[in-house]
């Protein structure tokens, strides 16, 4: 009797495994079901973030793929630098790359494209050492009068050996403007940044912002990835949970990216109503951030 309960006992615990591992397979068949939706149906740069998502979870060769046949009518798009960008980060080869980042410099150079701001910011997410004309262009803008690259020329510099990179970075995150402060906390966060100066600046930012602005969930998501003030690192996380909440789209993209590589299974309910939700990129991130949790076991 007790060798008949045993044997009952481990098939229910085989069962609840079969279960438990179904529904995850469920939840991935989700989000990237969201995913694959969203690329389809969207031509414009939320298409892009769909795509990098996937590239996240493991499609890149299928990504990649897509892309190489939207080089005839690249020029046609308004998303065609992030064309390239997809490309150049599914590139097999070092020259591939390098030809799509050509691309990306081309579109920077022409001061009459429309998408010259999407350009510089594909190279400093490219991480790219700019040289020639390109850095010209750049230390240009950085020393110029006012500038709508100003910021982002700031940025690239800091994958140079310019001095006052990370000191330009910081003032955009002491700017009265919040537009300012959210670029410059995008910056870090993009670029990993490890620079203490520049760490304490945004745990003091991120301590200061008002909750209705732009910035709010750029500096909170920067402060938090970054890990830029340990001792204030659950309230950051508790307001990015509160974006992912009650915050607009673009805040709820942002905020998955910042929580990223902290969620566990255990957060994952948090993310699944976003997969139903009204905005495309909340939906990415919480795609995203699903596929990244189960890619990591």
């Amino acid at each position: 009797m007790k060798q008949i309960i045993l044997l009952i006992g481990l098939m229910g615990l085989g069962f609840a495994r079969l279960g438990a591992v179904n529904s995850d397979n469920q939840l991935i068949t989700q989000a990237r079901t969201a995913l694959y939706n969203i690329f389809e149906q969207e031509e414009n740069w939320v298409k892009i973030h769909a795509a990098e998502a996937l590239i996240a979870g493991g499609d890149a060769q299928a990504m990649r793929t897509r892309f190489l046949a939207m080089i005839p009518t690249v020029d046609t798009l308004p998303y065609r630098v992030g064309v390239w960008r997809v490309l150049a980060n599914t590139s097999p080869t070092a020259g591939e790359r390098a030809a799509c980042v050509a691309r990306v410099e081309k579109i920077f150079l022409d001061l009459q494209a429309p998408d010259r701001s999407q350009a510089i910011e594909t190279l400093c997410k490219l991480r790219c050492q700019l040289t020639g004309p390109s850095l010209a262009l750049v230390q240009k803008i950085a020393a110029a009068g006012p500038d709508k690259l100003r910021p982002m020329a700031y940025w690239s510099l800091r994958f140079t050996d310019d001095d006052a990179a990370i000191k330009n970075l910081c003032a955009l995150l002491h700017s009265s403007e919040a537009s300012q402060r959210q670029i410059g906390a995008y910056a870090l966060r993009q670029s990993r940044e490890t620079d203490p100066v520049a760490l304490r600046t945004l745990a003091q930012v991120a301590a200061a912002e008002p909750a209705d602005t732009v910035a709010y969930a750029y500096v909170h998501s920067a402060a938090f990835a970054l890990n830029a003030d340990p001792a204030h690192r659950a309230e950051s996380r508790a307001v990015l949970e509160n974006i992912l909440a009650h915050g607009s789209t673009d805040a709820r993209f942002e905020a998955c990216h910042g929580l990223l590589t902290q969620v566990t299974r255990a957060d994952l309910p948090r993310y699944i109503p976003l997969l139903s939700d009204a905005g495309n990129d909340a939906r990415v991130g919480a795609a995203l951030t699903i596929l990244s949790v189960y890619g990591r076991e």
